[in-house]
């Protein structure tokens, strides 16, 4: 295992690994995402963004990153041109696809998982998720795998459509009730 400290002025966020085993995270305070080998080696990767935050790959290998300061999510194509994918986004830390290659993006602020086709076509997935904070696909600890597993600050888990909450004690947790 690596570590490495962050310099002043950086902001670590969104981690996302390649098909190569690449890392590729964004570094909210310079503005940049910096992609890092298996190797241990270290470039910048995209520069000239605005508060770069989540972060999720395609099956096709492109990049994509949540912009807070821009509302925006851009996609970046394995050579590392971007491209403006969506607008309107407010404040997105997580983004997840599916097995179809459909993008979700969590926005904390309206509280709104949006879903967007590969061409780019937005609707919303769910409104019932106080401040998605991150969002996955199969996870192995939620009871249905293939499910979107969205962490909230409201209830902590929700997963197709039953909301789950993390107990403080030992660490187990179940379904939320009323």
């Amino acid at each position: 295992m690596q570590s490495r400290s962050s310099p002043p002025g950086e902001q670590p966020q969104g981690l996302a690994f390649d098909s190569a085993g690449n890392l590729f995270v964004a570094n909210y305070g310079a503005d940049t995402i910096v992609k890092t080998t298996p190797q241990g080696s270290s470039s910048v990767f995209a520069s000239g963004l605005d508060a770069p935050f989540a972060r999720a790959f395609d099956s096709a290998g492109n990049l994509y990153s949540a912009n807070y300061g821009t509302s925006s999510i851009v996609k970046f194509a394995p050579d590392g041109t971007p491209t403006t994918f969506a607008t309107g986004q407010t404040y997105t830390p997580g983004l997840a696809f599916d097995a179809s290659g459909n993008l979700y993006a969590a926005d904390n602020s309206p509280s709104v998982i949006s879903e967007f086709t590969p061409g780019g076509s937005r609707s919303v997935f769910s409104t019932a998720i106080t401040h998605p904070a991150g969002i996955a696909f199969g996870l192995a600890s939620v009871p249905e795998p293939s499910s979107l597993v969205a962490l909230s600050t409201g209830l902590d888990v929700t997963a197709a459509g039953s909301c789950w909450r993390r107990r403080r004690r030992k660490g187990r947790g179940g379904p939320a009730r009323s």
